[in-house]
Protein backbone atom coordinates (compact mmCIF):
# COMPACT_ATOMS: atom_id res chain seq x y z
CA UNK A 1 0.00 0.00 0.00
CA UNK A 2 1.33 3.42 -0.95
CA UNK A 3 1.83 5.82 1.91
CA UNK A 4 0.78 9.42 1.45
CA UNK A 5 3.32 12.07 2.30
CA UNK A 6 1.18 13.61 5.03
CA UNK A 7 0.83 10.19 6.69
CA UNK A 8 4.58 9.61 6.74
CA UNK A 9 5.79 13.05 7.75
CA UNK A 10 3.76 14.54 10.59
CA UNK A 11 5.26 17.96 9.92
CA UNK A 12 3.23 18.50 6.74
CA UNK A 13 1.47 21.85 6.66
CA UNK A 14 -1.61 22.11 4.44
CA UNK A 15 -3.27 25.43 3.67
CA UNK A 16 -1.09 27.40 6.03
CA UNK A 17 -2.51 30.92 6.30
CA UNK A 18 0.71 32.72 5.41
CA UNK A 19 1.76 30.20 2.76
CA UNK A 20 2.36 31.35 -0.79
CA UNK A 21 0.74 28.06 -1.87
CA UNK A 22 -2.50 28.68 0.01
CA UNK A 23 -4.46 29.85 -3.04
CA UNK A 24 -3.44 26.92 -5.20
CA UNK A 25 -4.37 23.96 -3.00
CA UNK A 26 -0.71 22.92 -2.82
CA UNK A 27 1.06 21.34 0.12
CA UNK A 28 3.99 22.89 1.90
CA UNK A 29 6.21 20.45 3.77
CA UNK A 30 9.22 20.67 6.02
CA UNK A 31 11.47 17.61 5.90
CA UNK A 32 14.61 17.33 7.94
CA UNK A 33 17.86 16.62 6.16
CA UNK A 34 18.00 12.90 6.98
CA UNK A 35 14.57 12.22 5.40
CA UNK A 36 14.91 14.10 2.11
CA UNK A 37 15.51 11.03 -0.09
CA UNK A 38 12.63 9.14 1.53
CA UNK A 39 10.31 12.13 1.04
CA UNK A 40 11.27 12.43 -2.62
CA UNK A 41 10.49 8.73 -3.18
CA UNK A 42 7.04 9.15 -1.61
CA UNK A 43 6.40 12.25 -3.74
CA UNK A 44 7.51 10.37 -6.86
CA UNK A 45 5.02 7.59 -6.04
CA UNK A 46 2.20 10.10 -5.51
CA UNK A 47 2.79 12.19 -8.63
CA UNK A 48 2.16 10.32 -11.87
CA UNK A 49 1.58 11.94 -15.22
CA UNK A 50 -0.67 9.96 -17.55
Amino acid sequence: MKMKLEEYFPSVIIDKADSSYNNFGEKEIYVDRKNVIRALKIIEDEVRFE
